[in-house]
């Protein structure tokens, strides 16, 4: 065995790999090593700096940016991901108020699921509340009314229309 045999059986030693048995024969596939733990956080920016890559894709106008990040862990990732979110101002119904509800969902629940309707409405043209007792003015809330009532149940409904087709038929 020459030395630089040698050497490359010791690298595939430390990566390893698997041997895969088909119907065409052996094949050895390679496994890289898995990452090792960054020992501090002068550890992890030093391997940050040295293999973080990132590529602009789009950059459509000033608002919007579309990017790839190389060579970096999942939860610095998710991190940047959150605090982009974060920081992103948006508009929500914070208050919900109902009169005479008489579906078979809870207000509670009928309330938290407009909460999640998303408002299109660009944050920058309101008022900012400044503390809890400033008052609601039309430059800081937006207002919406919903009226919907049922007064018959599907099963009338039903009934009814299948009565005026009996008196069409006569």
């Amino acid at each position: 065995m020459r030395p630089s045999d040698k050497d490359n059986e010791s690298e595939l030693v430390h990566t390893g790999g698997v041997y895969d048995v088909t119907e065409d024969g052996i094949r050895y596939r390679h496994i890289p090593p898995a990452p090792t733990i960054p020992r501090d956080g002068n550890d992890f920016l030093a391997r940050l700096k040295r293999s973080f890559k990132m590529r602009i894709l789009e950059h459509p106008n000033p608002n919007e940016l579309v990017f790839e990040m190389l060579n970096v862990d999942v939860s610095f990732a998710n991190a940047l991901r959150r605090i982009m979110i974060a920081e992103v101002p948006t508009v929500a119904i914070e208050h919900v108020y109902m009169w005479n509800n008489s579906s078979i969902l809870h207000d509670e629940v009928l309330s938290h699921r407009i909460g999640l309707v998303p408002i299109d409405v660009d944050p920058r043209l309101f008022d900012e509340f400044v503390g809890d007792d400033d008052e609601a003015t039309d430059r800081n809330t937006v207002v919406f009314r919903l009226g919907v009532s049922c007064p018959k149940s599907r099963k009338e409904q039903k009934k009814e229309r299948e009565d005026a087709a009996m008196e069409d038929s006569r």
